[in-house]
């Protein structure tokens, strides 16, 4: 049977009154996972199971006794399954961290517990496998040589960017003309997904605004729209891949039901005097634009350079140091990788099961990353415990004032934020790691 125990349970053990002790020893299964096998006398076992009728006996209500006075052979006869239930989950969730205390193991995710027969009045004996943190050696760790590669920005850098704001605030304009859609188009649709004749939940939209060809929705049905006239309606077949993202749709065909609403062109506005005025920011002309341009890429550049340079430790530190790592901490990681993938889809409008991308293909495409940031996170931490770097107050101030800055809000407004138990609970887990690639920066050769 597999029980699965929360890794960070209470670590403080009740004392039972029983002299026997638990007994435990631990197997490497490898340099991350281990197998703990843990032996709970019968006296504890016996003397919790005690306990748990004494309870039970106060609070239980039975016809033809008074409250505490039911006699322990009507309630095992009653509840002895929910009891015995109830004893092994103690006995579990009291032994399990205390023998990890005892072997001075630090597991990175629940363990797997595998237990014999439970039997009132007999040893219970279990195993716990679970995947620990790995020993670093990490050396060297300062003075790392790093480059600093600036780059710098030119008119043609400006100019991209003044196309790309431009295309930001176009408007889309019915066509003139009577034509059919054609690639490029802006197709205003209502459609609606069924699989074998039944509706698919989230494969609908009303009025969805989708630009043929983009690849943004789904290429194949995109493709299907090209020639369509405004309110043609039609069916769109669409065969999804054996291993695609949304299991329901997996291997099948799709039926889409497809009215045409209208046909619109993107209108992309000439750039002048007038466009930069419209844009606000007190811009006064082109020229302010083009300057304000430049100086948001002058310091995209180098807050890009000063990112290199930080990847550029983590980088050398991985090379530096050969650990095994938990296969958990690398499936937490790329958990987090796809689900921020998901987000920035759905912020920009994208259905997930429109993009054809699998959730196999999405997992396989962030492993390396994944690897490379779970490595470095654990290097760092090492780093920080043997340097004693601790998050302190001001740390959390300074992380609160750029929160500030960001959102432009004054500082007293993003104090409000402090009130959210959550936040406050993670936020020293993200500044800890740059406060210790802070410490790195500073002592690091840069060229």
């Amino acid at each position: 049977m597999g029980v699965q125990i929360p890794p960070l349970a209470p670590l403080l053990i009740q004392k039972v009154r029983s002299t026997e002790k638990v007994k435990c020893r631990v197997e490497d299964l490898s340099a991350v996972r281990k197998k703990i096998y843990v032996e709970i006398p019968r006296g504890v076992v016996a003397e919790e199971t005690e306990n748990a009728y004494r309870a039970l006996n106060k609070k239980v209500r039975i016809k033809g006794f008074r409250p505490g006075k039911v006699p322990r052979e009507i309630l095992e006869r009653y509840y002895r399954q929910n009891v015995e239930i109830d004893v092994l989950d103690k006995l579990l969730n009291d032994s399990y961290p205390k023998a990890v205390q005892e072997a001075r193991l630090s597991p990175v995710a629940r363990p797997v517990i595998d237990e014999e027969e439970f039997k009132p009045g007999e040893d219970l004996k279990y195993t716990a496998t679970v995947e620990v943190k790995p020993v670093i050696e990490v050396k060297d760790y300062l003075e790392l040589e790093i480059e600093k590669k600036e780059v710098p920005v030119t008119d043609q850098d400006v100019e991209k960017k003044l196309v790309e704001i431009r295309q930001m605030n176009a408007h889309f304009k019915s066509i003139d003309e009577d034509r059919p859609i054609r690639e490029g188009d802006v197709a205003v649709i209502d459609y609606k997904g069924f699989l074998d004749g039944n509706p698919v939940e989230g494969s609908n939209g009303q009025s969805y605004y989708l630009e043929v060809g983009s690849g943004l929705f789904n290429p194949d049905f995109e493709g299907q729209l090209i020639g369509l006239s405004k309110n043609a309606e039609t069916e769109i077949k669409v065969t999804f891949s054996e291993d695609f993202a949304n299991k329901t749709m997996a291997g099948k065909t799709m039926d889409f039901q497809v009215a045409v609403n209208d046909i619109k062109e993107k209108v992309v506005p000439v750039l002048d005097d007038a466009f930069a005025v419209d844009l606000g920011a007190d811009f006064k002309n082109l020229e302010d634009l083009r300057n304000k341009v430049k100086e948001t890429l002058v310091e995209a550049r180098k807050k890009q350079a000063e990112a290199d340079m930080r990847n550029q430790v983590i980088d050398l530190l991985i090379a530096k140091c050969d650990f095994e790592l938990p296969e958990s901490l690398l499936e937490e990681e790329i958990d987090a990788m796809v689900d921020e993938s998901r987000r920035k889809l759905a912020r920009m409008g994208i259905p997930v099961e429109s993009t054809g991308i699998s959730d196999k293909d999405l997992r396989d495409k962030f492993r390396e990353e994944a690897g490379k940031r779970a490595r470095g996170s654990l290097i760092l931490e090492e780093i920080a415990r043997r340097e004693n770097l601790r998050v302190e107050e001001k740390d959390i101030d300074e992380e609160f004032a750029k929160v500030a800055r960001t959102l432009n809000m004054r500082q007293e407004e993003a104090k409000h934020l402090r009130a959210n138990p959550n936040l406050m609970q993670s936020l020293p887990d993200y500044i800890l790691p740059q406060k210790t690639l802070d410490y790195l920066m500073e002592h690091a050769k840069i060229k």
